[in-house]
């Protein structure tokens, strides 16, 4: 089952699988061999992380990196760039973080960010804590990706890269963790459009500022 509504423009595909979900994530998915980069990363401190991205984004194209915090032990990430990137270059730079999650988003078509709590974590919702800027970057970007983290998580910064791609569309989609914590907790449908509603109204306020 398949729901859809429009935010800024952009067609938002909401993939339901099962009547009852594990978690919510947002897909990289653009098009077709089209991505923006998410990076998972575990087992690693914020200073550390930032000093490998800088030297990724030093060697390579990517563009501005936002940094999520996904546990309170600090040392668990997520990375995004709404850069958009082929599937190859996405496997290249993947390489360097995280090998395990190059295989998932392979056979998944797509790799996928959680954007709801996990378990019992006391965190929850991954926590928008930094943002790697550049000077300049060729590459286009995702506006559907960019504008869901602006209104969902209130990432604001102004962005670096050429005219964004007017016609992305951004997936979210349901998925099974293996953390067995899951079954004290499950997400229901109206969970889902509880997040559908915080995006439209944070998206409102942040036109009248």
């Amino acid at each position: 089952m398949n729901k859809h509504f429009r935010l800024f423009g952009h067609t938002i595909s909401i993939a339901v699988y099962k009547s009852w979900m594990r978690t919510l994530g947002i897909n990289s998915r653009v098009s077709k061999d089209r991505h923006v980069l998410f990076i998972d990363v575990d087992g690693t401190s914020l200073n550390s992380l930032i000093k490998k991205l800088k030297k990724l984004q030093n060697e390579r194209d990517v563009g501005d990196l936002f940094i999520f915090k996904t546990h309170e032990d600090g040392k668990h990430w997520h990375v995004i760039s709404p850069s958009i990137f082929t599937t190859k270059e996405i496997v290249e730079i993947l390489t360097e973080f995280n090998l395990e999650y190059v295989s998932y988003g392979l056979q998944n078509h797509g790799w996928v960010l959680r954007i709801i709590p996990k378990d019992d974590r006391p965190l929850g919702t991954p926590l928008y804590t930094a943002f790697l800027s550049i000077k300049r970057t060729t590459r286009a970007r995702s506006l559907a990706h960019l504008d869901f983290l602006r209104a969902y998580y209130g990432c604001f910064p102004e962005t670096k890269g050429k005219k964004g791609d007017k016609n992305s569309n951004l997936i979210i989609e349901s998925y099974s963790t293996p953390n067995s914590a899951w079954n004290k907790r499950e997400v229901k449908f109206n969970e889902l459009r509880g997040i559908v509603c915080e995006v439209k109204k944070n998206a409102t306020s942040a036109r009248k500022k």
